[in-house]
């Protein structure tokens, strides 16, 4: 068996787990078995006691049917490499992309041993792929928020139910071309709506 794991608590220096990108202690983002364990610890999965993992904040504390207890870091364990490409994926905006990256450079520089190339490459891989994504997506809530705004200006210039009810029908037209974007299409109906009823109130 290696010896006892030497593990670094987590302090004011970014990481992922300090910053809330990964939450070791819950298994869905970071699933672990006795076979992940034994493989970190050069040791036999019938050797760890089933009943003795306990997911600590910032380490695995691990009792040997033996009875000796140790502690395994979790950057070590073979489900860290998918535990950060999840954190990758679950970034909503090209800023909290970047924030991440600086996280990743810091967790590189201060954890360097845990970290072998093909993990950094996996991550590097999908930092690009979503980036390229979320993107696409910004520039595409940008131009739906553009299209809001116009509507916004041509519901205030409207003097008349007339006048407006002809800009409707164009709007229920132009609308379908951001079906992809319910909630930008809901505000902008919303403010068409209290412009029509502040007019039917005013006629």
């Amino acid at each position: 068996m290696k010896p006892h794991q030497n593990v670094t608590l987590e302090t004011s220096v970014p990481s992922l787990i300090g910053q809330g990108y990964i939450d070791p202690t819950d298994p869905q983002q970071l699933p672990i078995s006795r076979e992940d364990i034994a493989l970190v610890l050069e040791i036999e999965p019938a050797q760890i006691d089933p009943d003795g993992i306990h997911r600590w904040p910032h380490m695995l504390h691990v009792r040997l049917q033996s009875g000796r207890c140790t502690c395994v870091s979790y950057r070590s364990l073979p489900g860290w490499a998918e535990a950060g490409e999840a954190a990758i994926w679950r970034c909503e905006s090209k800023a909290q992309l970047y924030d991440l990256a600086e996280v990743v450079r810091a967790e590189k520089k201060r954890f360097k041993s845990r970290y072998a190339p093909e993990t950094l490459a996996q991550w590097r891989e999908a930092w690009k792929t979503h980036c390229d994504r979320v993107g696409e997506i910004e520039a595409r809530r940008e131009e739906a928020n553009s299209w809001k705004e116009s509507w916004k200006n041509i519901a205030k210039y409207c003097t008349n139910l007339k006048s407006f009810q002809f800009f409707l029908d164009e709007w229920r037209h132009q609308a379908t071309n951001f079906a992809d974007l319910p909630d930008i299409v809901l505000e902008t109906k919303e403010i068409l709506q209290q412009r029509w009823n502040w007019l039917s109130q005013a006629s």
